[in-house]
Parts: structure tokens; C-alpha cells; sequence
């Protein structure tokens, strides 16, 4: 769980038809730069156990928490995709190849250029704010089982990410939007 907890801050089934509660003329997911979000997390694969999940984003500026049950092995990342501060506990340092030291602790490469994409239920790839359910990168599957509306846009609240031997879970996931959207 320890190792995971850095991965799954930064990031993280089968198709069917995607849920969506009041999608009407809801803003695209892209045009959103600055966000607060907090989800539960469940790991299973290589890299197992529950957590919490906090991230807020301004701009390219990013802070994210995960912790445990009761705050056990509590990790928080401050920056951008360039380099993060990693704390976790008493210890601090300064990663400046963020995705290899993700791609370590998840044991997949992560596409770390674009977590903030499928954060967001967005693939990266489709051109005018497209919201497919289910995409591939690389050895990734990514579905997005529900999303809702968050003030003007419509977001997930329940993602998977599968790569061989590792499953991330993101469920619960409750977005607060800044006024303007923006960072």
C-alpha cells in the first residue's frame, strides 16, 4: 500500500452504457483548469489496500493526498508533470522524473501527461471535449462508470484504471469548483 499511495495520487471493467446524471448543456470537461476533488480509492493487483484520495489543481500546479484507513501512510505530491515535493510522513524530497517514480511504485508505466486528462473523463486524444465511457493507452484501460454534473460540467464520480496486474478504483468522487473554473 505505501508504494501505491504516491502512484495512485497521481493518477488513476468492462464497456457498457455510461450513466450520466443532467448532462444538458453542461460545459466540456476540457475547459476545466482548476478543480478540488476527493475520492475513496481500492487498489487490487500487484499493489492492494483502500485510501483517500485529495487533489486540487490550479493551472499546472497540482497538490495531492492519499492516505489510508485512520491517515496510515499518508503521502502528499506538490507541483507539476516537470517535478514534485514528495512528504510522506517526516520525509521530503524533490522528484524531478515523476513518471518513472510512479511507474516504480504502480509497476506499469503511467501516462502521467494524461491522469489529468482521465481525471477529468476525457481520453486526451478526441477533439471537442468528446466524453467516451472506455479508452486504451498503452497497456491501460480506463472506464468511467458514471459521471454527474458539477456546476457547468459534467464529471466522473466513478472511474476504474486496469493495466496487467493492477486495478485502480476511483469511487465517491466529489468535485468542488472554483467560480470561474479556471487556475
Amino acid at each position: 500500500m505505501r508504494a501505491l499511495l504516491p502512484a495512485v495520487s497521481l493518477l488513476l471493467g468492462a464497456c457498457s452504457a455510461l450513466p450520466v446524471r443532467d448532462a444538458a448543456d453542461a460545459r466540456s470537461a476540457a475547459e476545466l483548469t482548476a478543480w478540488d476533488l476527493r475520492a475513496a480509492i481500492l487498489a487490487s493487483g500487484e499493489q492492494s489496500g483502500r485510501g483517500t484520495l485529495r487533489w486540487a489543481q490550479r493551472g499546472e500546479q497540482f497538490e495531492i493526498s492519499v492516505s489510508g484507513p485512520f491517515g496510515v501512510g499518508a503521502t502528499r505530491l506538490q507541483g507539476t508533470l516537470e517535478g514534485v515535493t514528495v512528504t510522506r510522513g517526516e520525509h521530503q524530497y524533490f522528484s524531478a522524473d515523476p513518471a518513472q517514480d510512479l511507474a516504480r511504485a504502480v509497476g506499469a508505466p503511467v501516462p502521467l501527461d494524461r491522469l489529468t486528462q482521465w481525471i477529468r473523463g476525457l481520453d486526451g486524444v478526441r477533439a471537442g471535449g468528446a466524453m467516451p465511457s472506455s479508452w486504451r493507452w498503452a497497456q491501460w484501460q480506463v472506464n468511467v462508470a458514471e459521471r454527474a454534473r458539477v456546476g457547468e460540467y459534467l464529471l466522473p464520480v466513478e472511474m476504474q484504471m486496469v493495466s496487467p496486474g493492477q486495478s485502480l478504483s476511483l469511487q465517491r468522487m466529489r468535485w468542488v469548483i472554483p467560480a470561474d473554473g479556471e487556475g
